[in-house]
């Protein structure tokens, strides 16, 4: 970490060039360089919600974040991004809501890939007709902390 400029990797800063068409893009630090162009960040430029290859090379619109290219920035001319800090203290408690029993007795602690909830019980009733057979619990979602903020476009 730079100790005068507070940026480390990984940190968004503030747009080092402007495109005219319009899109989202994100400005991140990647590294200090050294010898011939010691002054100088490497920063890397990514387009959000662009388009780009998947993880299968299946070219896909949207994709997500896409990595357009990197260069070298003065230092001068690098500003870390002030990102206001979201006051989460207002999502703190719990609802109620419902599962299938089953799902609740065998799935809950192991499925990888999520559990079904629902708000009420009709709406349970009618996404999984099988808790006629299989029952209904009630269960308590509480709020811990934001893992992961979302992509704001």
């Amino acid at each position: 970490m730079d100790k005068k400029i507070g940026i480390e990797f990984g940190d968004e800063i503030e747009p080092v060039e402007f495109y005219a068409d319009g899109k989202k893009r994100k400005f991140i630090f990647m590294s200090w360089m050294g010898n011939n162009l010691a002054g100088y960040a490497r920063i890397v430029t990514v387009l959000c919600k662009g388009e780009g290859h998947d993880e299968q090379g299946v070219w896909v619109k949207n994709l997500g974040l896409v990595l357009q290219h990197d260069k070298f920035v003065h230092k001068s001319k690098i500003k870390k991004k002030v990102v206001e800090e979201k006051d989460v203290s207002g999502q703190e408690g719990f609802v109620y809501a419902y599962m299938c029993l089953v799902d609740w007795q065998y799935e809950a602690p192991f499925n990888m890939t999520g559990n079904r909830i629902f708000y009420d019980i009709e709406s349970l009733k009618r996404s999984l007709p099988c808790v006629e057979d299989c029952g209904i619990v009630k269960v308590k979602v509480s709020f811990v902390e934001v893992i992961q903020e979302g992509v704001e476009v």
